[in-house]
């Protein structure tokens, strides 16, 4: 729900969004779980994902995925910057980020 731009990771919708992802409900869920899902994260940051995700009623598979993914997430954004910054500068002469 999100693209790499100068300034970090910024939220797609519409038309763009719906190019970028999709939500397949399986079994008994409906599409209005699906859309409630994408409601869900839609606007979040990455700090408010971050909150959400961390909390102990988030059951995962193995805990020590989660313990190792959720400090990437908090630095996906400024990664996202400096890949952002890397490429255009290594492709665009005289490009200043």
């Amino acid at each position: 729900m999100r693209k790499v731009t100068r300034e970090g990771l910024i939220t797609v919708s519409g038309a763009e969004l719906a190019a970028r992802m999709s939500v397949v409900c399986l079994h008994n869920a409906t599409d209005t779980f699906g859309d409630f899902l994408k409601s869900m994260w839609m606007n979040k940051s990455v700090e408010q994902a971050h909150a959400v995700l961390e909390r102990p009623d988030v059951c995962v598979t193995n805990q020590s995925d989660k313990d190792e993914q959720l400090p990437k997430l908090l630095a996906l954004d400024d990664f996202s910057k400096r890949m952002w910054k890397e490429a255009m500068g290594a492709s665009t002469p005289g490009f200043d980020a």
